[in-house]
């Protein structure tokens, strides 16, 4: 008895699964993304319960200039005072300011921008344009209130200044020295 051979299996029949059904493509783009996810949910999880912090809440990773990274956050004072100060993030490139988050009736709010000049380097904030205006306003005009705050970086470059402006206006500046 001869037998004859087989014909040649096509392609879609060498892609079916067994039983003859085949598998869309779409299901399994949505089964390999629902893997990634659930593979990175559960990554995030154990990192989270196991104590390990992103990096941003020690450091800025951006170096001062990421737009999401405040310059100024809220503390509260012995007294119970919301005042808005240097982000301990930035403590490297900005020096330390506080001021009160409501400003006061008749004070005069000055944020001065810029780089390493605005900052003081290679001294600090007293020793800056704007320690000398704080001194020299509240010299010429004792019965006013000035708040004169350094938002100058070091290396930080002007083009950044506008990035830093979104935030400080929202802490009722009076003028902007940049």
């Amino acid at each position: 008895m001869d037998r004859q051979p087989a014909p040649p299996a096509t392609p879609s029949q060498n892609r079916r699964q067994p039983g003859g059904r085949r598998l869309p493509l779409v299901k399994k783009l949505l089964f390999a993304a629902a893997a990634t996810v659930i593979f990175f949910a559960v990554l995030e999880a154990v990192l989270a319960v196991v104590g390990v912090k992103p990096r941003a809440y020690e450091e800025d990773p951006y170096v001062g200039f990421s737009g999401r990274a405040p310059l100024f956050v809220e503390v509260r004072d012995s007294d119970g005072t919301v005042v808005m100060e240097r982000s301990p993030a930035k403590a490297t490139l900005f020096n330390m300011q506080r001021f009160p988050k409501v400003k006061a009736a008749g004070t005069t709010r000055i944020f001065c921008m810029g780089g390493s000049t605005t900052y003081g380097h290679p001294y600090e904030d007293p020793t800056s344009f704007c320690g000398w205006l704080r001194e020299l306003l509240n010299a010429a005009q004792p019965d006013h209130r000035w708040e004169v705050i350094n938002a100058g970086g070091i290396s930080y470059a002007s083009y950044r200044v506008a990035l830093l402006m979104e935030e400080l206006v929202g802490y009722d500046p009076d003028l902007f020295i940049i």
